[in-house]
């Protein structure tokens, strides 16, 4: 069963690249990088090149993709949650859409359901404006995926980064990739509990 993952950021690709041992492949305009079971995409933040990326990948015959899950990191208002906790999204809201999508999460996975809502700036008011998670892709991978794929094999998995505050607390590569690191055991149950 082929799992796709899809990231914003190479930060938040490298520890999964680095833990499964995935190959860079050579034929693609993106970050590409693929293992027996298991392939791993850059799209940029966004996604404003999501649809382009996406378009060529399944074009090029990769359409023995069972589940797509996209793993990165995201804001939220300083008093909900904690840096560092991880959250598998279940509503998906958009800042300028009425559209919501919902995602039917499986519930045995021991990780924290939360709803989150797509932006198009950073977020710096600490939270004031919008509740919950906020990030700036998980609506528009929706969106685009809705036509390759069935919605209950798509998953998102967010880890807080920061508390709307990026004016003050900015995040480097390195930032990035520990907080993904450090939460790769979870990352590996989650992939191996829905691939079953």
């Amino acid at each position: 069963m082929m799992q796709l993952i899809i990231t914003a950021l190479k930060a938040e690709a490298m520890p999964i690249i680095d833990y499964y041992k995935l190959e860079k492949g050579m034929t693609k305009f993106y970050p590409y990088f693929k293992g027996e079971d298991l392939e791993v995409i850059c799209c940029g933040v966004g996604g404003k090149n999501l649809k382009k990326i996406i378009a060529d990948y399944f074009k090029n015959g990769n359409n023995n993709v069972n589940q797509i899950i996209n793993i990165g990191i995201a804001g939220c208002s300083m008093k909900s949650h904690n840096v560092g906790e991880s959250f598998l999204v279940n509503k998906v809201f958009d800042e300028t859409s009425n559209y919501i999508y919902d995602i039917n999460s499986p519930s045995d996975l021991l990780i924290p359901l939360q709803q989150i809502t797509t932006v198009r700036k950073v977020k710096d008011d600490g939270g004031i404006v919008i509740k919950g998670l906020v990030d700036m892709e998980a609506h528009l991978i929706c969106s685009v995926f809705k036509q390759y794929i069935l919605s209950n094999r798509l998953f998102i998995y967010k880890i807080i980064s920061d508390h709307m505050d990026l004016k003050v607390n900015k995040l480097s590569f390195r930032n990035i990739y520990d907080l993904i690191h450090q939460n790769i055991s979870k990352i590996d149950r989650m992939l191996d509990t829905i691939k079953n």
